[in-house]
């Protein structure tokens, strides 16, 4: 017979058998995406922190000619930023654009840094509670460069 009817058969028990495994496939699953998209939400907010605090940074800066003489323009114009003045701006920026970034990390150290006359670089080193594992360590790194003012 080419079509046996299953009605007969000993496969009543399968499902039984097999659904604990299946559950445990599923709930792996979803432990992991549930845990890569909170170091990509966090990434994400810790970026944007960073970015705007590079920004602010790298606004404070201080255009001056060359020259002695205050009434040559001819020389070209160079561009310095004011270490001091750009990490409090920074400072404030960064403040104001991490308090949910805060609740989601265990440890924020903010490194920041004037790396030329028109460069400025805020480094965040992030600690990330443990949502289901341990901790993990992260470095969201923010580059602002001044071209003309």
């Amino acid at each position: 017979m080419c079509g046996r009817s299953l009605s007969g058969s000993n496969e009543k028990g399968f499902v039984l058998a097999i659904m604990p495994y299946l559950i445990l496939a599923f709930v792996t699953l979803l432990w992991f995406l549930c845990s890569i998209g909170y170091q990509v939400l966090v990434r994400h907010m810790a970026q944007s922190a960073a970015d705007a605090a590079a920004l602010a940074g790298a606004s404070n800066f201080k255009a001056y000619r060359e020259s002695s003489d205050p009434w040559d323009w001819t020389g070209e114009v160079k561009v310095a930023i004011d270490p001091v003045q750009a990490e409090a701006e920074a400072r404030s920026y960064l403040e104001r654009n991490s308090e949910v970034l805060k609740r989601l990390v265990l440890n924020m150290d903010p490194v920041f840094e004037v790396v030329d006359d028109r460069t400025y670089r805020v480094t965040l080193n992030l600690r990330l509670k443990p949502l289901f594992d341990q901790e993990r360590d992260m470095t969201v790194v923010a580059v602002a460069h001044v071209e003309n003012p």
